[in-house]
């Protein structure tokens, strides 16, 4: 192998342009600044920059620094300079291409323009490709400052949030001591406690006792709420039952008032009969008197009863208000007629219905009180049996005692 390195040339031998860029891509800062310092420079004052001046200076030359810088140089680049003594110059290309893909030129760069028989064409190209590839670093080196610095600055802001966390954790650790030592309290007061509630509970016996107590006083309490409950609906029901009554007394009790007003007032000016209700009438009411075959007194008269227009007539009554039925009853009699009610519900009632009209002198039908097929079957009963009619607006005693009263003339109505 130290045959093949006799082809290549020494640092201060190979062309001056391409010393400079042969320390760069090959020494480090570092590396400069060790040489300097083995050679008896005094760094410290010195910029990394003035390294690479002192060294450049020296390179001119075989000299004790000269000499180093050669020797890290080559022994760096020994295995890619053996590599190219026996290639061809499209091989060495070729190689070249490979390495300035993965960015590791410094040792094939010194062995191939360290070589005897570098063409003056690769020489150039590989010279011109360094160059370039130093200008596109310089450029990446400023931008990677630039991302540097702008990474530090982040950097000292998750700096300031992790230290502002740091002091957040030691006051929620120092809260934590805090809580911990309050539990560990409670726990001894809850221990405690447990401790004196041991010694208050009851034995098992009277423990027994108590829930045997307790159960007796539980049912007595559910059988005295179920107790309640049915007194309370049975009281409620006594309450409606109650008012219920109450409004339906107050209504009768009104109706009551206004009927004694009404029958005191309409009452008083009629006179009882003097002739007795005739057992057997004409067939023939139209004449002025009774059979006087069949009649237990004299004749009835116009003269002789006050109340010959319906002196053992019958009255019949359809509709009105059912309550009032003694009353209208009382007005009837005490003109002399007889009596007949019918409350004006057509239900089932039909038969009965056409039977009284049958057998009735007149027929008393108030509308305003009454259903409306009920005053509609009266119509059609009466204009079939020919039976006189009166359809009445109202069914107070008054309009009743006043239908009585009417001349024949307007008792039959169609």
């Amino acid at each position: 192998m130290s045959d093949k390195l006799h082809h290549f040339l020494p640092i201060w031998d190979i062309p001056d342009f391409l010393k400079c860029p042969v320390a760069g891509a090959m020494l480090s800062v570092e590396k400069h600044r060790s040489i300097l310092k083995k050679c008896g420079y005094d760094v410290k004052p010195m910029k990394p920059y003035e390294y690479h001046q002192k060294i450049m200076l020296k390179l001119g030359g075989e000299n004790n620094v000269s000499q180093k810088v050669n020797n890290f140089i080559r022994n760096q680049s020994a295995r890619q300079m053996a590599r190219i003594a026996g290639m061809t110059e499209q091989e060495i290309r070729k190689l070249w291409a490979e390495h300035l893909v993965t960015g590791d030129v410094g040792p094939l760069f010194y062995a191939i323009v360290s070589h005897k028989k570098t063409s003056p064409e690769l020489l150039a190209d590989v010279a011109g490709e360094v160059h370039m590839q130093a200008h596109a670093n310089m450029t990446e080196i400023f931008t990677i400052r630039r991302q540097l610095d702008i990474m530090a600055e982040r950097l000292d802001r998750e700096k300031e949030k992790l230290a502002e966390k740091s002091r957040a954790l030691k006051e929620m650790g120092k809260a934590r001591k805090a809580d911990t030592a309050a539990m560990g309290l409670l726990k001894a007061r809850n221990r405690e406690l447990t401790a004196r509630m041991q010694t208050l509970r009851p034995d098992p016996a009277t423990r027994a006792k108590n829930n045997a107590e307790k159960n007796r006083f539980a049912e007595k309490i559910q059988a005295l709420t179920v107790k309640r409950e049915q007194e309370s609906n049975a009281h409620q029901a006594l309450v409606r039952q109650h008012k219920a009554l109450q409004i339906e007394m107050f209504s009768t009790r009104s109706e009551l008032e206004l009927v004694k007003k009404e029958f005191h007032a309409l009452v008083s000016g009629w006179q009882p009969c003097s002739t007795p209700v005739c057992g057997n009438p004409a067939e023939d009411t139209a004449q002025d008197t009774c059979n006087t075959e069949t009649c237990t007194k004299s004749p009835c008269t116009r003269d002789s009863c006050a109340s010959y227009r319906l002196c053992a007539k019958r009255i019949f009554l359809v509709g009105g208000i059912t309550k009032m039925r003694a009353f209208y009853k009382e007005v009837v009699e005490n003109a002399g007629g007889e009596f007949h009610y019918h409350d004006g519900y057509m239900k089932n009632a039909s038969t009965n219905l056409e039977a009284k009209v049958k057998r009735c002198d007149l027929v008393l039908c108030p509308v305003n009180c009454n259903s409306h097929n009920a005053c509609r079957k009266v119509k059609q009963l009466c204009n079939r049996h020919k039976k006189p009619l009166k359809i009445l607006s109202s069914s107070s005693l008054f309009a009743v005692s006043q239908a009585l009263l009417e001349p024949d003339s307007t008792v039959t109505l169609n």
